[in-house]
Formats: C-alpha cells, sequence, structure tokens
C-alpha cells in the first residue's frame, strides 16, 4: 500500500499535546474536571450577585474568573511555544514537513519527503497508535511517523490492519 500526505507543523504541535497527555494522565483529567469546576462556580457567582443580590460570593467568583483566565493563558502560552519549535525544526529539518510518501511492503515502510528517503524494517518499528485524526508509527530508536488521517482518504482501515499484520509478526 502506498499513501501521500501533507504534514505540517500545526500536525507535529497536535502530536506533541496527545503525547502531553498520554504521558501526564492525571493533568488529562485533572484540567477538565478543574475548568468545569470553575465555570460552575462562576455560573453560581453571577446567579448571586445579578439574581439573589447577595455579594459575600464576590471574593470566590473572582478568584475562580482570575484561575480560569489563567488558565488558558497556560494554554495558549504552550501552544505557541510548540509552535514555536516546530517552525525552529522545519528550520533545521527542511524535510520534516510538507509532503510525504510513504510505501508499506513485505520488509518495511519506505519513507520518502522532499529532501530525504529512508527504508524502516518492521522489526525496527515500535507499535502503532491512532487518535481520531491521526494515525502515530513509533520507531524502536524512538521516531515517530505522524499520519494525517484526513489525507488518507477513507483508508485507515487499512493501513491499520497492514500495520496490525506485521507488527504482530515482530512479537
Amino acid at each position: 500500500m502506498r499513501i501521500a500526505y501533507n504534514l505540517t507543523i500545526e500536525d507535529w504541535v497536535n502530536f506533541q499535546e496527545y503525547y502531553l497527555k498520554k504521558k501526564a494522565p492525571i493533568s488529562r483529567f485533572m484540567t477538565p474536571i478543574l475548568t468545569i469546576l470553575l465555570v460552575c462556580n462562576i455560573i453560581i457567582g453571577i446567579y448571586m450577585e445579578f439574581i439573589l443580590k447577595a455579594g459575600s460570593y464576590n471574593y470566590i467568583f473572582f478568584i475562580c474568573i482570575l484561575i480560569l483566565a489563567y488558565l488558558l493563558y497556560l494554554k495558549i502560552k504552550t501552544r505557541k511555544k510548540l509552535l514555536k519549535s516546530g517552525e525552529e525544526l522545519r528550520r533545521r529539518n527542511p524535510g520534516a514537513f510538507d509532503s510525504m510518501n510513504m510505501n508499506f511492503t513485505e520488509n518495511g515502510i519506505d519513507i520518502q519527503s522532499q529532501t530525504s528517503s529512508k527504508s524502516l524494517q518492521w522489526k525496527e518499528v515500535d507499535k502503532q497508535e491512532s487518535n481520531k485524526d491521526y494515525l502515530f508509527i513509533y520507531s524502536k530508536k524512538g521516531m515517530v511517523y505522524i499520519i494525517p488521517k484526513r489525507d488518507l482518504n477513507g483508508n485507515e482501515k487499512e493501513l491499520e490492519a497492514i500495520l496490525a499484520e506485521y507488527l504482530s509478526k515482530n512479537i
């Protein structure tokens, strides 16, 4: 099977965020819970301030708004830092992004970018993962190949089946 896709810095940033969430599962669950609690406190604060005219909740209300704003600021700051790192990666490795081609054969995966080509044997492939937008192929040397599902034209199940078949032989 042969696939061609376009890898962007945004795709790389999305993988970094996916990996960070996977690496720190507590933060993956705690951030949404904390956000929900803060939003509920803000709604209660608005209700108490404007409907009940009770002024005793003002401090908690404003603290919750500040914490929520700070969490949003941290998320935006982290994403900007990752985008900047992606730009630096593109500058150092011109073939890391844009047009990519992969050919899946019995021996492994032939990977070709605009500036380089590489063959990855099946015994060098560690595992594959996917989420709703991407398929990730991990090599045993620590490389990750990010394949956006948007460019697979509905062939992601076929590709996942090929990967599962060859990776099961390596176990």
